[in-house]
């Protein structure tokens, strides 16, 4: 009880969870309860890890929780026919296969590198956490990523802000524990880790938004709110 009576919901606390749960992929993204829940919980791990605070105690967390989001995501490889058959005919092709071990490790591998980089680009570019996400291409003056636009901003103003933070290492590492499941899983299994992503990322935002007055940052608010209201009976005229 006394931990309880500790907690305190600030009035910054309260308008940054209204800011980082009226994001648009919440409501347009069609996965389940237990996707939502694993990648938040990974994406408030990120946060912790690049404030350094109980790094070793995260870190046994955030790897703990990253070995449960593997096992529930399904880790199926992504897996294209087109691209085996690409690599295996240049099997053997380079001048030095016979003899050096290198070549026959790395020769032809770069195909299926760019492949899954190629992946990673179109599940977590600027344009497509900002600006397109994965809905229907309903205008081009109403661009809606898995973030809202102005989210870029906020985005940006953290890392100028705690850049060196951003270069630590464990958090680098931790980082890239997500990112290559989100490039080599398939677009289901990889759902989870991409999210993880996006909540860092809006966590990361909506952390800069609160230090405004809070006339701003209900400003925020309300244009959040229209904007998913415009899009919403834009998304319904598009159907019919």
């Amino acid at each position: 009880m006394n931990y309880l009576k500790q907690i305190k919901i600030t009035k910054e606390k309260f308008l940054g969870f209204l800011l980082l749960f009226s994001v648009p992929f919440i409501y347009f993204y069609p996965f389940s309860l237990l996707t939502l829940a694993t990648s938040l919980f990974l994406g408030i791990l990120l946060i912790k890890l690049i404030s350094r605070e109980n790094n070793n105690l995260y870190v046994i967390i955030f790897i703990s929780s990253l070995i449960f989001a593997i096992f529930v995501s399904g880790h199926k490889m992504y897996n294209n026919i087109a691209i085996d058959n690409v690599t295996n005919s240049q099997r053997g092709e380079h001048p030095a296969f016979q003899t050096n071990m290198s070549a026959k490790i790395l020769h032809n591998k770069s195909t299926v590198l760019m492949y899954y980089l190629q992946n990673l680009s179109d599940r977590l570019s600027i344009s497509s956490i900002f600006a397109s996400g994965s809905y229907p291409n309903i205008s081009k003056y109403l661009p809606l990523g898995l973030l809202f636009p102005w989210y870029l901003i906020g985005f940006l103003l953290s890392i100028r802000q705690y850049y060196k933070k951003y270069l630590n290492y464990v958090f680098l590492i931790a980082l890239s524990t997500l990112l290559i499941p989100a490039s080599i899983f398939t677009t289901d299994s990889a759902q989870i880790f991409v999210f993880a992503v996006i909540w860092f990322i809006g966590f990361a935002s909506v952390e800069q938004f609160i230090k405004l007055p809070g006339k701003y940052i209900y400003s925020i608010f309300f244009i959040n709110l229209i904007y998913l209201g415009i899009f919403f009976l834009s998304y319904k005229f598009f159907l019919i």
